[in-house]
């Protein structure tokens, strides 16, 4: 017990002298990875495709090692950040990331992926070409459960109702699993799941309101709202369509046009 008190004197004595506690946390890994340094990420397979191939055009697979580069080569990866915590020259960025492009490239002159997805002894085999010690790749799935829709009434200040305005709620969930495959022995060293449910709540328009602007007033002169729907086909297939694409741009020229009339010298686009 005397020791203990002692120890705790003794820290005291030194944060007071010192005036600053120099110390850092780390946030440990889910697991536990000895041996494993040079890395590469693969595409990530929709598995909600019947036909999918390792070179099928999709954001979402391409966007997944994207931001896992990121978050691996990030210098304060894991660290804990409160109060006054102090963490000099302490680098946490400890795997070496091959680019995925690299990567790509042998699986293309393997004549790998163009009929399915690449498998892990297929994976394994890329990566020691590559001399990697690992090899990351994953799938990821969603299921969308339909848009509600609620619509409200918008009255003016007498109380009659000047237009109904349609908004739709959209919840998705999205799964995405990882895989860690050793080079050497081809077997799979780690694997997790996540799942993640978002919601998003938009209205069936997009919108443009001009105001009239003093350092004391502000004042409302004209509002466009055009029916237009872009959400359906980005949540559908990540991207827009080229009849979609066109009806944005005769939307925003139209709302040029609307500047251009009211003499709008600043306009912010949200």
């Amino acid at each position: 017990m005397k020791k203990i008190f002692l120890t705790i004197g003794l820290l005291v004595a030194a944060i007071t002298l010192n005036a600053q506690l120099r110390a850092f946390m780390i946030q440990g890994p889910e697991k536990a990875l000895p041996g494993i340094q040079k890395i590469s990420i693969m595409k990530f397979q929709n598995s909600g495709i019947s036909n999918y191939n390792y070179w099928y055009q999709d954001a979402y697979g391409d966007n997944f090692p994207n931001y896992m580069t990121t978050d691996l080569l990030n210098e304060d990866r894991g660290a804990i950040k409160f109060g006054k915590a102090y963490k000099p020259d302490v680098k946490m960025n400890q795997f070496i990331v091959v680019e995925r492009s690299q990567l790509d490239n042998i699986i293309k002159e393997q004549q790998l992926g163009a009929s399915g997805a690449v498998d892990d002894n297929e994976a394994a085999q890329v990566g020691k070409l590559l001399g990697l010690d690992a090899i990351i790749s994953g799938s990821y799935k969603y299921t969308n459960a339909g848009d509600k829709a609620e619509t409200k009434a918008i009255k003016n200040k007498e109380g009659a109702v000047t237009r109904y305005v349609t908004t739709y709620t959209r919840t998705v969930i999205v799964e995405a699993t990882m895989k860690i495959i050793a080079v050497e022995t081809g077997q799979i060293i780690a694997v997790t799941t996540k799942t993640r449910t978002m919601t998003d709540k938009k209205s069936n328009a997009i919108k443009s309101k001009v105001f009239n602007t003093s350092p004391t007033t502000i004042d409302f002169i004209e509002g466009i709202r055009s029916p237009i729907r872009l959400g359906a086909e980005v949540f559908g297939t990540g991207l827009l369509s080229d009849n979609k694409l066109n009806e944005l741009i005769k939307t925003l020229v139209k709302y040029q046009d609307s500047f251009l009339k009211n003499n709008i010298k600043m306009y912010e686009i949200v």
